[in-house]
Formats: C-alpha cells, sequence, structure tokens
C-alpha cells in the first residue's frame, strides 16, 4: 500500500464514530475517461479523431454529451437520507441524518453502478453503526444517533461519504458472547473475517518526539481505535506497528486519512496489507515449554 507524510484529510479531521466512503476514481479529464474500481468507460477525446487538434465545435459537441451523462448528487443523496431514516425505524433506532456536497456531479451511470454499495454503506452505519437508544443514554450520548451522508471532490476523484457517531462492532463484546452462550473456548480466538473484517493492515508509526509522555499519549489513543487490535512500540527507525482490522479496504483508507495521519505528534505512516496469514498461532509454544521444564527437571 502507500506511504504517506503526515497530512490532513480533505474535509478535516473526522468527528469520534466510524467514516466509511467509496472512492471514485479517473473522472472524465474533458474526454479521456472515467470509471469505478477500474472498469474504465472510455470517451474519445476530440484531438484523438484530429491530427491538428480538436475544433472548438468539437470540444462544443464533447462538453455537451458530457453535461446530458452527468447530474448532481443531490437527488442522490436525498434518497439515500430516506432510506437511511426509513431503516433506522424499521430497527428501532433514532438516526437524524444530514447532507452535503449536493453540488458535486457525477455521470449517471457511474451513480446506476455504486448504487447499491452505497446502500450496503448506510445499512452498515445503522445496523453495525448506530447503537440501541438505551445503550446510547448509557453512554452519555444523545439518543439520536448522527449520520452524514456527504460528496466532495478531490482532484480528479468524487469521494462518497458516509459518517456515523456509533461504537461500531465490539469484537471484545462479541468474543464474551460468544464463551457465554458455548461457540467459542475461553483461549481460542475470534476470526476478524468471520464476522465481516475481511481487511488486515499493518501499520508502522514513525512520530515526531519520541518523549515518554507523547509515546504514552499516543498508546492511549490507539486503545481508543477500534480498528488497531495491536499497538506495539518498536526499537528503530518505526516507533509502532499497529495491528489493524476494517471490513473493506475504504473503511481502513478513512482511518488512515482521516485519524491516523491526522493524530497529534503523527510524522510518518506507512502501510502493508496482508495478502495472505501462512501462521497466526495465539499464547506461547506449549510444546516449547514442556521440553524446557523436562530438562530442567
Amino acid at each position: 500500500m502507500a506511504s504517506a507524510r503526515r497530512s490532513t484529510a480533505a474535509g478535516g479531521a473526522t468527528e469520534p464514530g466510524k467514516v466509511r466512503d467509496v472512492d471514485i476514481v479517473g473522472l472524465f479529464d474533458l474526454g479521456t475517461s472515467f470509471g469505478i474500481d477500474g472498469s474504465i468507460i472510455t470517451i474519445a477525446s476530440p484531438k484523438d479523431r484530429e491530427p491538428d487538434g480538436p475544433s472548438d465545435i468539437d470540444r462544443e459537441q464533447l462538453e455537451a454529451t458530457l453535461k446530458l451523462q452527468v447530474q448532481p448528487l443531490r437527488p442522490f443523496l436525498q434518497t439515500l437520507a430516506r432510506h437511511t431514516c426509513e431503516l433506522a425505524r424499521s430497527l428501532g433506532k433514532e438516526v437524524e441524518v444530514t447532507t452535503s456536497g449536493g453540488q458535486v456531479q457525477l455521470d449517471r451511470r457511474i451513480l446506476e453502478a455504486i448504487r447499491e454499495a452505497a446502500l450496503h454503506l448506510v445499512h452498515n452505519a445503522v445496523d453495525h453503526g448506530i447503537e440501541e437508544v438505551a445503550e446510547r443514554r448509557a453512554a452519555g450520548k444523545d439518543s439520536v444517533g448522527a449520520i452524514h451522508l456527504g460528496a466532495e471532490t478531490d482532484g480528479d476523484r468524487v469521494r462518497l461519504v458516509v459518517e456515523d457517531d456509533g461504537a461500531g462492532v465490539n469484537l471484545d463484546a462479541v468474543r464474551k458472547k460468544a464463551i457465554a452462550r458455548g461457540l467459542l473456548g475461553e483461549n481460542e480466538d475470534v476470526d476478524p473475517r468471520e464476522l465481516g473484517f475481511e481487511v488486515h493492515v499493518f501499520a508502522m508509526v514513525g512520530l515526531q518526539s519520541q518523549a515518554e509522555a507523547d509515546l504514552r499519549a499516543f498508546e492511549d489513543r490507539c486503545r481508543a481505535w477500534p480498528l488497531v487490535r495491536e499497538c506495539h512500540m518498536l526499537n528503530g527507525e518505526v516507533d509502532f506497528i499497529l495491528k489493524c482490522v476494517a471490513p473493506d479496504l475504504s473503511s481502513f483508507q478513512n482511518f488512515l486519512t482521516g485519524e491516523l495521519l491526522t493524530a497529534p505528534n503523527v510524522e510518518s505512516v506507512k502501510t502493508s496489507l496482508v495478502i495472505r496469514s501462512a501462521k497466526d498461532d495465539p499464547g506461547v509454544p506449549f510444546d516449547v515449554m514442556e521440553d524446557r521444564l523436562k530438562r530442567s527437571a
């Protein structure tokens, strides 16, 4: 994956909670190409047809064609907002939905292509992100959950953002409940992938200051981040290595740009996506301990 210096993500730091988004890459640049997730729809540029360069007429025709295809995202966001409210009511939850970026324009074919993915994002926000009313009150939160649907441009990209102020899935609570019901042994680990957390990433973090107070402050911050499952301080060029899990790559990218890179004292972050795991044994090797005990007896 990428190596990045500390920078502020588009839109600034996120509020506590989660941000889930879909990046739509390669938008049109006056007739080059645009697409989503590597599926590219190509529009022939006038300069490809005219050896001497595009004429004003060709350029006007191209711009007119593009205007017929693009549309503001406001109706799309309003439809998502209505769906979000209806879903929350069906689940007995209370939410307030806000939108932004309705003026951003996007090709209608791309909108159709991402419609199901966007619905899935808001479903996750309501069902798995926002807590029950009683749980929110017990945590000192407003009983009404906040969900924000937005669109923003970033160069030649348009980012669709679904943000909520919920706690998300608590893996530790799931593990305790599974043990209580006899579905999991006391010393067994929950496989995050079985719960839909398909993306595993190691993040190598460099800090600006290595003073003890700053190191402890970063460790405290890591404990508060749900996506960070392990945090280890290292000796060498890298100060910390974090093991992170996320339901999808977009969720991790949001955490990376919206929380980790913008955290106080973070100077650099290098990330490596886990392709596959050959071994993942928790605890210590008891057979080695047994041999040591026998030799010392």
